[in-house]
């Protein structure tokens, strides 16, 4: 009887080791991954954002971090909630991410139903891999893949390039190039958090555009460079944050009372 016992306890402490490790939001990766790019702004592009000079990535469970030098963008997975905010004025936008049960009568009662038709369309991307790019940048081995967004928009005869603002930012249909490695530390976390959003992805599909981890399963691997007609990213690090799952709090302007 003593021997049964021992192997009970057992086999529910391997239970229990199984079920900490699934957890729909990528529960068990406890220290944030850090990718720090240099931003390079094209001549072309005159605006506001033309001052970045870097761009931080913070991923952790339930939420991305994104630091410009101007405002910074916190995505909340778990509350399904973007939030733009502005250190200066500590202003912060908030937006609502479409929710897995968004019907199509609901957006049609709300008046949403035009605006997400389009938001899908803009958020259609193809992926396509180019032979003969670089071998290697900045001293990982990589290769280059190339992603067509919005190109079901690009199929609709309009007068004018289609266009939508959300997020506090504008999309329209373009190409992406992106030199990808899958020689980084941490990449297999990183795809885990990628698969534990990819339904909100999915539902949010321009979201994929602002979150690195909406494509890394796509291209499968980390953007070493990130190059469109408006700017340039180049990985300058990696790391991970010794401050853990509270490192990435929301500036107080941010927070809805609940």
């Amino acid at each position: 009887m003593r021997g049964s016992g021992v192997v009970a306890f057992f086999c529910i402490l391997i239970v229990l080791l199984v079920v900490s490790r699934e957890d729909s939001r990528g529960e068990g990766f406890d220290v944030p991954v850090i990718l720090e790019y240099d931003v390079e702004m094209h001549k072309a592009v005159e605006d506001l954002s033309a001052t970045i000079t870097r761009v931080r990535y913070t991923f952790a469970v339930g939420i991305t971090k994104i630091e410009h030098e101007s405002e910074s963008v916190f995505i909340d997975y778990k509350r399904l909630q973007l939030h733009t905010y502005t250190p200066g004025n500590e202003r912060c936008e908030q937006y609502t991410l479409r929710a897995p049960d968004n019907s199509t009568a609901k957006e049609a009662e709300s008046g949403q139903i035009v605006v997400y038709e389009m938001v899908d369309k803009l958020g259609s991307m193809k992926i396509t891999e180019i032979e003969g790019g670089p071998r290697e940048f900045r001293g990982y081995p990589c290769k280059l893949a190339r992603i067509n967004w919005g190109w079901k928009a690009q199929m609709m005869r309009t007068a004018v390039t289609p266009k939508i603002e959300i997020y506090g930012r504008s999309f329209v249909p373009g190409k992406t190039d992106y030199q990808v490695t899958s020689s980084i530390d941490r990449i297999d976390d990183l795809f885990s958090l990628s698969a534990a959003y990819e339904q909100i992805f999915r539902d949010n599909p321009l979201l994929r555009q602002v979150d690195p981890l909406g494509v890394i399963r796509s291209i499968q691997g980390i953007p070493i460079q990130i190059l469109n007609k408006e700017r340039t990213e180049s990985l300058r690090s990696v790391s991970r944050s010794g401050a853990g799952q509270q490192g990435i709090r929301l500036p107080s302007s941010c927070r809805i009372t609940e």
